[in-house]
């Protein structure tokens, strides 16, 4: 099917993990908010909230590696065939190699996953609480309701 499109592509365990973690990743967090709208905030099950803010410790090192290999895997094309690359002398006289835009970009991955990553185990943590369970899902019970006083 693809080959019809794109003579010589193919799909490789990069494009369906990165799919895969996208995907899945969406459903998680659509599926929360779906819930949030269906059942208000105080009653979503701890079971969605715990999932909504803990798929990404796998998903997110997953998307990203998928990411970054199929940029890897993509610049020897890129870099010979002088994709969306402008090349001196031109009117506007000025120059742009794509497959170094490329390079430049999968770098600025390096300081940025980190901070990311525990940005996110912040948030995590806030929501679902350190070891001993706390946080304002844990205070919501397994029943996913909030004890009122």
């Amino acid at each position: 099917f693809l080959d019809a499109f794109y003579p010589g592509a193919t799909f490789s365990i990069s494009l369906i993990s990165l799919l895969t973690a996208w995907a899945v990743s969406e459903v998680i967090r659509y599926g929360f908010f779906a819930l949030k709208e269906a059942l208000g905030t105080d009653g979503i099950p701890y079971a969605a909230t715990w999932l909504r803010y803990s798929g990404f410790i796998v998903l997110y090192p997953l998307g990203v590696s998928s990411e970054l290999a199929m940029a890897w895997f993509a610049l020897p094309a890129i870099a010979a065939n002088g994709l969306w690359s402008v090349r001196m002398p031109n009117a506007a006289n000025w120059a742009f190699d794509y497959s170094w835009a490329c390079v430049l970009t999968m770098l600025s991955y390096a300081p940025g996953l980190p901070h990311q990553y525990g940005y996110m185990l912040t948030q995590r943590k806030k929501v679902l609480g350190g070891q001993g369970g706390g946080g304002k899902a844990a205070a919501a019970g397994a029943g996913g309701r909030k004890k009122r006083a």
